[in-house]
């Protein structure tokens, strides 16, 4: 199936790969976060180490929750079960993204 215009963020996992669409005119400084996050352009802390790191935020994340054509959750950066929070700046936390 062709996607429509728009702005996707693939995951390539273990069970094969995951297309998701951001939707910028809903979320704009969550999907910029998040781009930037997942790029390594945009300097995070460690949740637990409280290390500075441009490192790729979510290589790695371990998704533990997928239903299929509704919805995906992964964990914090660092833990398994998501029990530490990862704040992205702004006002705008809302992360509108079709799967």
């Amino acid at each position: 199936m062709p996607l429509a215009a728009g702005t996707y963020a693939v995951f390539t996992t273990t069970e094969g790969k995951i297309t998701v669409r951001l939707f910028e005119s809903d979320a704009p400084i969550t999907v910029k976060n998040f781009i930037e996050l997942a790029e390594g352009s945009k300097e995070w802390t460690h949740p637990t180490t409280h290390k500075k790191s441009t490192d790729k935020l979510f290589h790695g994340t371990i998704f533990h929750r997928v239903i299929p054509d509704f919805m995906i959750q992964a964990a914090t950066h660092g833990h398994r079960h998501g029990r530490t929070r990862l704040s992205l700046p702004g006002r705008d936390q809302r992360l509108a993204a079709q799967v």
